[in-house]
């Protein structure tokens, strides 16, 4: 944690969270502040937005360990209409968002100590409305995350990958692809086995990972 920002939280100081996400919508990006206003690297951010409302609660964002990734979430009260639209459109899925955290000066109204708390995209958004409230739930993705996503569908192959960019022959020549990578997860401990006699032939085999091979 950023020093300046470290000590502020250890005192009396204001401290602020807040979002900002770029829309595929073309309109100005999403700047909300979990309460009123501040200018973070020349740009205003708002506790209350017209259009998008305002923050009601952000997850708890932790770093993700082994096969697990960071992710998060945000509750957006009271948005209009056309901002739950476009956060629902599946087109805006992959769009980046950002929470940093920091403190202002109440005597200046500058802010210091800003610090990266979540660099994502969102994944999709879900109306969430009462009687007393609409709101809508935004859950928020990495990269990681994506990719520990199930993909046994694509393959680091020729073909698959003319089959998503056609003409493009970076791996035509490509060799060796059936072989298993193991990523964020331990490799498999490789067993031996084999005979032999009389003089014949050395023959055996060794597993790795469920492949097998010849000697």
């Amino acid at each position: 944690m950023d020093p300046i920002l470290k000590a502020a939280l250890g005192q009396p100081a204001r401290t602020f969270t807040a979002v900002r996400g770029e829309l595929p919508d073309g309109a100005a990006p999403l700047r909300l502040l979990n309460g009123g206003q501040a200018v973070i690297a020349g740009e205003t951010y708002l506790g209350r937005d017209d259009r998008f409302g305002a923050i009601d609660k952000i997850s708890p964002i932790s770093d993700g360990v082994k096969s697990e990734a960071t992710t998060a979430s945000l509750v957006l009260r009271t948005a209009t209409a056309e901002a739950i639209e476009v956060l629902a459109n599946p087109k805006t899925q992959g769009a980046p968002i950002t929470i940093t955290q920091g403190a202002i000066d109440t005597d200046t109204g500058g802010v210091f100590g800003v610090e990266l708390l979540f660099r994502g995209e969102i994944n999709y958004a879900v109306l969430v409305a009462d009687e007393e409230m609409r709101a809508v739930r935004v859950e928020l993705i990495t990269e990681e995350a994506r990719a520990l996503e199930p993909n046994d569908e694509r393959r680091l192959s020729h073909s698959f990958h003319q089959s998503v960019w056609p003409g493009e022959l970076g791996l035509v020549h490509v060799t060796g692809v059936t072989q298993k990578d193991f990523w964020r997860i331990r490799k498999p401990s490789v067993s031996y086995g084999g005979g032999g006699g009389g003089g014949g032939r050395l023959g055996g085999g060794v597993s790795d990972g469920g492949m097998a091979h010849l000697f």
